[in-house]
């Protein structure tokens, strides 16, 4: 491959052979010295139709400036790039295909110059070879500087048994999508793995996606992928990844992840096993936003009754209704199920006029500690509070 960085130094190093600053040989290539600067350090390499000229100007051949960058390069490749350079550099490219198609060791040579050619040259060049001459393996090498349109040509002239799945993972980004499905359902009878589905979806249809989802042996498919695969796959086949997930195949962690792409009624059956045990409770944190209301609601009502922990109750807290979360708190302050501790990490999402209601409540059954209504006071309606305040101060000088 030819190497930038070589070319740089050696241009570099004949420019200063020939007593030329950067500015003389850019002045004389007709392009800016920072052109030349850049090419120097092996940022970038000369356009093919500068070549020429920079080899006269340099009193070196094509096949020496370049090829002296490149490493096992036999006499045969030196030719080559010469020959294929002479009438590519001027947008030529009759004799360059001639070349090819007479002499398949020449397209080893011209994937070297390939990054200095022209999109529409390689386009017209590629049109003129004969059908053998594109291997898997040139085509591969090919495809980043050829348009899209010529890509899809050039694989349809390959039978498709040629293809193997590493070679068309490396297409897949060139292609357009209904070039690449050919391709991928030419190969889909042997197996894929689910590293290579991942890498294709995001240039596959969902329907064909779903399809090399579905062909993947079951038991050899990782399901921990089905994270990554989930903006591309359909609902249907992510609602049968999530029913393996419901028994038990997949880990709960991976539902949050999978969450925003479900059918909320799966979430919701998802957040009712957390709550249930069969899921780490945490777990129901991560898809309480895409719950529905009512299995919200559910789950605050057994959070309230002490089916869930405090800390995923408040949690739940800012996406149920406040009109709902009012109403289940005052029934389980009636059934005595409501602590001062839950009552504080609720108080934030409850209606004032309620909690004013529950925290009196709670107060007058005793319920209520000096601390905990410290914790209440930025919630409750301040007369209020001043009379428990003088309440309590009673009490205490009562006693003593």
């Amino acid at each position: 491959m030819i190497d930038s960085r070589k070319i740089g130094a050696r241009i570099s190093e004949l420019r200063k052979e020939r007593d030329m600053t950067q500015s003389n040989l850019a002045e004389q290539l007709n392009v800016s010295h920072q052109a030349v600067s850049k090419w120097e350090r092996g940022e970038s390499l000369p356009d093919v139709a500068i070549l020429p000229r920079l080899s006269e100007l340099l009193d070196i051949s094509l096949d020496e400036l370049l090829m002296n960058s490149s490493r096992d390069r036999t006499q045969a490749g030196s030719v080559y790039v010469s020959k294929l350079l002479k009438g590519l550099s001027q947008g030529q490219t009759n004799e360059a295909a001639s070349l090819i198609n007479g002499n398949v060791a020449a397209t080893e040579d011209l994937i070297e110059i390939a990054p200095m050619l022209k999109a529409s040259t390689l386009n017209r060049l590629t049109g003129q070879l004969a059908p053998e001459v594109f291997t898997p393996q040139f085509v591969f090498q090919l495809a980043p500087f050829v348009s899209k349109e010529s890509l899809d040509q050039i694989v349809s002239t390959v039978k498709e048994k040629s293809w193997g799945w590493e070679a068309i993972e490396g297409l897949a980004p060139f292609l357009h999508e209904q070039s690449l499905s050919r391709l991928v359902d030419g190969a889909v009878q042997g197996n894929i793995s689910p590293q290579r589905i991942v890498s294709l979806a995001p240039f596959l249809s969902k329907q064909q996606l779903t399809r090399l989802v579905q062909a993947a042996e079951e038991g050899t498919f990782d399901l921990h992928m089905a994270v990554s695969l989930a903006p591309f796959l359909d609902r249907q086949t992510l609602g049968s990844l999530a029913e393996r997930a419901i028994d038990g195949q997949i880990e709960g962690s991976l539902l949050v992840g999978l969450a925003p792409f479900l059918e909320r009624s799966a979430v919701d059956r998802f957040a009712e096993l957390a709550a249930e045990g069969s899921i780490r409770q945490e777990v129901v944190l991560g898809l309480a936003l895409f719950m529905s209301q009512e299995s919200l609601g559910r789950l605050a009502e057994r959070g309230l009754h002490g089916g869930i922990s405090e800390h995923v109750l408040t949690g739940l807290a800012p996406f149920i209704g406040r009109e709902r979360l009012d109403v289940l708190a005052r029934q389980a302050i009636e059934a005595g199920q409501l602590s001062s501790n839950t009552l504080v990490s609720l108080a934030p999402f409850l209606g004032r006029e309620q909690l004013s209601i529950l925290v009196l409540g709670a107060a007058e059954t005793g319920k209520l500690s000096p601390n905990a209504l410290a914790s209440l006071a930025p919630f409750v309606d301040q007369q209020l509070l001043s009379s428990m305040i003088n309440a309590m101060l009673s009490g205490t000088h009562s006693q003593s």
